[in-house]
């Protein structure tokens, strides 16, 4: 959602698996699967998406589309090739509309290859879970990245500490230096995440 306007300004393709009368989320679902499943699956969930979005943006609907890419698909030497092939099948589809994120990083200098050629082509890379284990604040500068997705935890946590401090002013201790800008890390949002699901 954008900020400014209160309107939606992307959407981003989730998946789920349907088992015994529930939803299962990737986080449950994703460690019984093997590589070449995990790879398999993430090609179809970018066919389906790509496809969904393309008839959208034949409605003229102004959309940006969020994709999860997995460490396998990221690490493989030809998830770059495959991505594009993809894309082509979608000519409808601006690459700049897309944004791919990535999260846990095992071959460094597979993935740092494939993600510049992404972002030359003008799809957008975003870092997720930003302040977890994996995607910690001191990988910001190494990665060519255009976007971070801050990791509940994290933000919880900062939340907390500028509650504290706000309630340490209201005792009259001497914090007003740390509370002067204490919401400087928002300044510069410009879209937020609204968890909606729709299921058929």
């Amino acid at each position: 959602m954008a900020l400014a306007t209160g309107r939606v300004a992307g959407l981003k393709a989730l998946t789920r698996w349907p088992r015994e009368g529930r939803e299962l989320f990737p986080d449950q679902f994703l460690p019984a699967l093997g590589i070449r499943e995990r790879q398999a699956l993430g090609r179809f969930v970018l066919q389906t998406s790509l496809r969904q979005f393309a008839q959208w943006q034949k409605m003229g609907l102004d959309l940006f589309l969020s994709i999860n890419v997995t460490p396998e698909e990221i690490d493989s030497p030809g998830f770059t090739d495959t991505f594009f092939s993809i894309l082509i099948t979608q000519p409808g589809i601006p690459p700049e509309t897309l944004v791919l994120e990535i999260g846990e990083i095992l071959e460094q200098d597979v993935a740092l290859g494939h993600l510049q050629r992404l972002r030359s082509a003008g799809v957008k890379i975003a870092l997720d879970d930003v302040g977890s284990a994996y995607a910690s604040l001191l990988r910001l500068k190494n990665l060519p990245i255009d976007k971070i997705k801050i990791d509940q935890g994290f933000l919880l946590v900062y939340v907390t500490i500028v509650l504290g401090m706000r309630e340490l002013r209201r005792r009259n201790t001497d914090c007003e230096q740390l509370l002067r800008k204490d919401t400087k890390i928002f300044i510069n949002y410009k879209v937020t995440t609204h968890f909606l699901e729709h299921y058929p």
